[in-house]
């Protein structure tokens, strides 16, 4: 949703995606790889990996760390996530 549907507003997405990032980080794993897999480009299956790790960097799964920082660290790193992958990336038809 975040991705595709050009959400105006991804801060008030971004606080519940990072608690369930940071407390089931298995989900957020299964979702890149089933976003990978849809993929149809080389280029698209690669550059999603590398975007998901880098807007993870910051994020300690199983910490909790829902700190001020870590959330407006999360926002920061979901905006730049989304305009990685928005153009390169194909919409699941899920």
């Amino acid at each position: 949703m975040v991705i595709f549907d050009g959400v105006p507003n991804t801060w008030s997405l971004a606080r519940p995606i990072l608690s369930i990032s940071v407390c089931f980080p298995q989900c957020l794993d299964q979702y890149q790889k089933a976003l990978s897999s849809f993929q149809q480009s080389q280029s698209a299956q690669q550059l999603l990996p590398e975007a998901f790790q880098t807007l993870m960097n910051h994020i300690t799964p199983y910490s909790h760390d829902v700190s001020n920082q870590s959330k407006e660290q999360f926002v920061v790193g979901l905006n730049k996530f989304v305009r990685a992958v928005s153009g390169s990336c194909v919409r699941p038809l899920w």
